[in-house]
């Protein structure tokens, strides 16, 4: 599952010295800095980072107008934003300096988390598929599947239809359709709970 790395959601500490300097932030530009902070951490553990590259903060820099649009606030007020966020300590300063990026350590600290409970997850779902295969293989596919068959079958069984679009990007249509197979194969023999999941990884080892 090494193709799917960005998350979903993100862990969102309610206390803390974090808390108190967006509470400073919204005393000098309102809720907008509220906004803009969790926007941005949208954007990070999306891209399934612990930081987000920005670049120099002037309004001619196209990423910049790209991530200020995304979230919703004029270029120039991001700058501004951004400018007392660093001031404030809400993001790490000398990240920013060195590496043009923002993060700090509530966001690394939420990143490592978020990252040993998905490989835990992965662990998990890798050892129990080992344990419920059978050693008679199901025959392979000696029907063709529509695309669209493939597809339905996929978000029946919860896969995420960003997901869908990548398993598509890299695998074959034989691949997925023998992965399909399998799986309707297992889900005979036994109940499983994170069908998605188990897809995924039977997919990987299928390839």
């Amino acid at each position: 599952m090494s193709n799917f790395r960005s998350y979903d959601y993100f862990l969102h500490y309610c206390s803390g010295d974090i808390n108190q300097k967006i509470g400073e932030l919204e005393v000098h530009i309102g809720s907008d800095g509220y906004t803009y902070y969790y926007k941005l951490l949208e954007i990070i553990f999306s891209s399934g980072l612990s930081s987000l590259h920005i670049g120099e903060l002037q309004k001619e820099n196209k990423k910049l107008q790209a991530i200020s649009k995304r979230i919703n606030i004029r270029i120039d007020k991001f700058i501004r934003i951004t400018e007392l966020a660093l001031d404030i300590g809400i993001f790490d300063m000398e990240l920013y300096i060195n590496q043009n990026s923002l993060s700090n350590s509530d966001i690394i600290s939420i990143y490592q988390k978020m990252k040993a409970g998905r490989q835990k997850k992965e662990k998990f779902i890798e050892e129990s598929l080992d344990t419920i295969q059978e050693k008679a293989q199901p025959p392979e596919s000696s029907m063709a599947f529509t695309k669209i068959e493939l597809e339905n079958f996929m978000i029946n069984l919860g896969v995420y239809e960003k997901f869908i679009i990548q398993i598509f990007k890299n695998y074959t249509h034989q691949e997925i359709e023998n992965a399909i197979l399998y799986m309707k194969h297992l889900l005979e023999k036994k109940e499983i709970e994170n069908k998605a999941g188990y897809f995924l990884a039977l997919l990987k080892n299928k390839k």
